[in-house]
């Protein structure tokens, strides 16, 4: 009896932890940074925690990025939208030409959050009200087409000039999740339908090709 107890408990111990979803946070303020959590564990993997040895040289990084992020400034906000919108798109054609594994692992992803909130400012408020509009132009059809993939259970878009303030703002936080047990299916069919086609390839390379009949004049 004892046995079948232990057994029992294995079991469902093995399920909860295949059931239970690995999730990724993205944050986004002008910094990225990723955490990914399971069951009551998390981890930061973005950015990553410097060696001691590297401090120096990642302080200099940091120093080249800002620099490069000054000059980057300069770019409309609309510009940046307009990338990420195609970026999004690009994105949905792949996993529309994906296979079936493929959109198995999209099916079983669960988006738990995503919340996006722009605030556009600037010195002029004339092309102030040119970037918000652009800014809605872009940031709008994004969230469209990250609903065709997969629709959020908690959702925030929130974009709005600001004339008073002199720099704009851009903050993006999204959570995802998906099970190992889903994980495991997807590999395993990939595995068996990737194996059936090597299959199929190699009896068609192995059939004897039928000898052509002379031709009678």
């Amino acid at each position: 009896m004892t046995g079948w107890i232990i057994a029992g408990a294995v079991l469902l111990a093995i399920v909860l932890i295949l059931c239970a979803p690995v999730c990724a946070t993205v944050e986004y303020d002008g910094e990225f940074r990723v955490f990914v959590s399971y069951i009551f564990l998390r981890f930061k993997v973005v950015p990553a925690k410097p060696k001691d040895g590297k401090k120096k040289k990642k302080s200099e990084e940091k120093a080249e990025e800002q620099k490069k992020a000054a000059t980057e400034e300069k770019k409309s906000l609309g510009e940046k939208l307009d990338k990420l919108k195609s970026t999004v798109e690009s994105v949905r054609e792949l996993v529309s030409a994906a296979g079936r594994p493929l959109k198995l692992l999209l099916k079983s992803i669960t988006v738990f959050l995503f919340e996006m909130r722009v605030v556009i400012a600037g010195d002029d408020a004339a092309k102030t009200g040119e970037n918000y509009g652009k800014a809605c132009a872009a940031a709008y059809p994004i969230r469209e087409q990250l609903r065709w993939i997969k629709r959020p259970w908690r959702e925030r878009v929130d974009i709005r000039p600001d004339f008073i303030r002199q720099e704009s703002e851009v903050y993006v936080k999204a959570k995802i999740g998906i099970t190992p047990a889903a994980v495991i299916a997807a590999a395993v069919e990939f595995a068996f339908g990737y194996l059936a086609m090597l299959i199929k390839k190699k009896q068609k390379t192995n059939r004897p090709q039928q000898e052509k009949l002379p031709v009678r004049q």
